[in-house]
């Protein structure tokens, strides 16, 4: 059994985004759509894509296969995602501003203030991770380091890619390793990529997937959500 999570343990905490930190009720999945409709010219709500714990290169990869399997010229959808998909995602984001998962602010706010550096691992497209935690009401500030998915389709190389962010960002002091550094996430692609990674993983289960699922895909502690975190920030 693993011994009880000490938040302040940790020097480097990388953070997923969908249903990790926010969820934006479908602003993302809807954004693809319209790249997607608007380069193909084809009406598709995607909710056969699965977008939980992919990466935006992915699903662009799996969309071209798609079009390819059906015959249909495959357009520069990564190319064009990678510059588009920003600005829509504000824009609906705007409309219908994505929720907060319960205690994240408090939680990502706390760290900081206490020394810690709070950072992002995300499928998102870098200017769509930052639109996305600008939106739910996090200071972009607030995370100095980073791994994104606008080239890496697997979450093994997004976190690879923030643990050389973090490095580079915070050269004094111990870099990030298995002792300092704590992965959130939501998903057992989460959980799997972490443990690839060499990191430990604090499972949270605010989307699809439960504690109990979290915790048997391997990761080392599981919680609803970010609100008893916050209090064992605050009581360490």
């Amino acid at each position: 059994m693993n011994a009880p999570f000490r938040p302040r343990a940790f020097r480097h905490h990388l953070f997923d985004v969908d249903s990790t930190l926010l969820d934006t009720r479908g602003a993302g999945r809807a954004a693809f759509a319209g790249i997607y409709r608007a380069l193909t010219g084809i009406d598709d709500d995607l909710r056969d894509i699965p977008f939980a714990g992919n990466s935006d290169a992915a699903v662009s990869a799996l969309l071209c296969a798609r079009l390819a399997a059906a015959g249909h010229p495959v357009p520069p959808l990564r190319e064009t995602i990678s510059r588009d998909l920003g600005p829509l995602l504000e824009k609906r984001l705007a409309e219908k501003p994505p929720v907060r998962v319960p205690g994240a602010l408090a939680y990502v706010e706390g760290l900081a203030a206490h020394g810690a550096f709070p950072g992002l691992i995300t499928g998102n497209t870098r200017k769509s991770a930052f639109a996305k935690v600008a939106a739910a009401g996090f200071a972009g500030t607030l995370f100095s380091f980073g791994g994104y998915g606008d080239f890496h389709e697997v979450r093994r190389d997004i976190v690879f890619s923030a643990l050389a962010s973090a490095r580079a960002a915070h050269p004094d002091g111990p870099p990030p390793s298995r002792e300092t550094a704590v992965v959130y996430g939501d998903t057992e692609k989460d959980v799997a990529a972490a443990r690839e990674a060499g990191l430990r993983c604090v499972g949270i289960a605010a989307g699809r997937t439960s504690r109990e699922d979290l915790l048997a895909a391997g990761a080392d502690w599981a919680f609803d959500d970010f609100r008893p975190l916050a209090e064992l920030l605050a009581t360490e």
